[in-house]
C-alpha cells in the first residue's frame, strides 16, 4: 500500500461500488481504508460514478477535477429464475423498495406516503408496499409504524432475497419507490429503469445517462404529500398501459479504463530509471460501496483487460466486508 500509494504510478477507480466479500479469494487484492491514502498529489486519474460525484470530490477534497473521469455504474438487468422452484410475485399492484434497514433509508417516508396516498386516493388503496433488504438496527422500528399507520395488511416485509427473486420482484413492480437519503444514483434504480419499471425518487438525483422522463418521477418537497403525489402519477402511468421509453446503459469502462492506462504509460517512459516498468505494475483502488459483488468482479476482470495488474480495493469506514 505504501508504495503504490507514494508512487505517482495510482489509478483510482472510485464509483464501481459492490460489496467485496468475493474478492477476498482473489490474489494480489488487499484491503485498505481510505485514509491509507496519505496523499492525492499522485493520483493519475479517479474514477466515479457521476458528473455530481466528481464535482463534490473537487469541490469537498480539493482534486484537480481533469484526474475525474465519470463512468457510471455497472448495472445491467438482474436474470430472473424461471425454474418450477421460483418464488412468485406477489399478488396485484405493489410499490418496491429494496434497501437493507439503515435509518438513512427512510422506509418511515415510505411508509406515511403509501399511508396518504390510500387516504386520499381510495380508488387505489389496493396498490401495496414490498420492502426487502436486511435488518441493520431500523427494522423494530418501521414495523411499528406500519402497525401505528393502519398498513399491516399492506405492507409485506421479505427480507434479504436472493437476485433472481429480486429480479422478479423489479419486473412485476408497478414502480420502485426509493426515498433513500444518500446517494445520487443508485444500482437499484438503474436496474428498475433497465426492466421499464417506473422509478419513484427525489428530483434532485442525476442519472448518467438520465433516465427518461416517462420513466423517472422525481419528487419536488420532503412530505409525504409530495411523494404520495408522485406514486399517483406512476400508478396512472401504468394503468394507462403505455410503453415506458426504452433504457440502456452503454458499457464502455473497460475502454475508458484502457484509454487512461495508455495514456500513464506514455508519460511514465518518459521518466528516469522507470524504462522497466509497464502498465501491469499499475495499481487501481476500487472504493466499494456496498453494492452486488457480481459487478465488483466485471469490474476487476475490466481493469484487467485494460492493462491493470494489481489491484487495490478500497474500504469506506462503515462497510462491512461480509456486507
Amino acid at each position: 500500500t505504501n508504495r503504490l500509494t507514494n508512487e505517482s504510478e495510482l489509478v483510482v477507480a472510485q464509483a464501481i461500488g459492490l460489496s467485496p466479500f468475493r474478492l477476498a479469494r482473489l490474489k494480489r487484492v488487499n484491503f485498505v481504508p481510505p485514509g491509507s491514502l496519505k496523499s492525492t498529489s499522485s493520483l493519475l486519474n479517479i474514477f466515479t460514478e457521476s458528473q455530481i460525484l466528481s464535482d463534490r470530490l473537487a469541490q469537498v477534497y480539493g482534486l484537480d477535477p481533469h484526474r475525474l473521469t465519470p463512468v457510471g455504474l455497472l448495472a445491467s438487468p438482474l436474470e430472473v429464475d424461471s425454474g418450477p422452484d421460483a418464488t412468485p410475485p406477489p399478488p396485484g399492484r405493489f410499490l418496491l423498495y429494496p434497501a437493507q434497514f439503515w435509518p438513512h433509508k427512510r422506509h418511515v417516508l415510505a411508509l406515511a406516503a403509501l399511508h396518504h396516498f390510500h387516504l386520499h386516493h381510495p380508488q387505489h388503496r389496493d396498490v401495496r408496499l414490498v420492502f426487502t433488504g436486511a435488518d441493520k438496527g431500523n427494522l423494530a422500528h418501521v414495523r411499528s409504524v406500519a402497525d401505528s399507520l393502519g398498513l399491516a395488511e399492506c405492507v409485506e416485509f421479505k427480507g434479504f432475497v436472493p437476485d433472481t427473486e429480486l429480479a422478479q420482484l423489479l419486473r412485476t413492480a408497478t414502480a420502485l419507490l426509493f426515498p433513500s437519503a444518500l446517494g445520487n444514483m443508485n444500482l437499484p434504480q438503474l436496474e428498475a429503469a433497465l426492466v421499464g419499471t417506473p422509478v419513484i425518487t427525489d428530483a434532485d438525483k442525476r442519472f448518467e445517462p438520465p433516465i427518461p422522463d416517462d420513466l423517472l418521477y422525481g419528487v419536488v418537497g420532503d412530505g409525504p404529500q409530495d411523494w404520495a403525489g408522485a406514486i399517483l402519477r406512476a400508478v396512472e402511468f401504468r394503468a394507462s398501459g403505455r410503453t415506458a421509453t426504452p433504457y440502456s446503459i452503454p458499457d464502455d469502462f473497460a475502454g475508458v479504463v484502457r484509454t487512461v492506462v495508455e495514456r500513464f504509460r506514455r508519460r511514465r517512459k518518459e521518466w528516469p530509471g522507470l524504462e522497466r516498468h509497464d502498465t501491469r505494475d499499475t495499481g487501481v483502488v476500487v472504493p466499494t460501496l456496498g453494492l452486488r459483488p457480481d459487478y465488483l468482479l466485471e469490474c476487476v476482470a475490466s481493469i484487467r483487460r485494460a492493462g491493470a495488474g494489481h489491484i487495490v480495493v478500497v474500504r469506506p469506514a462503515g462497510i462491512d466486508v461480509g456486507d
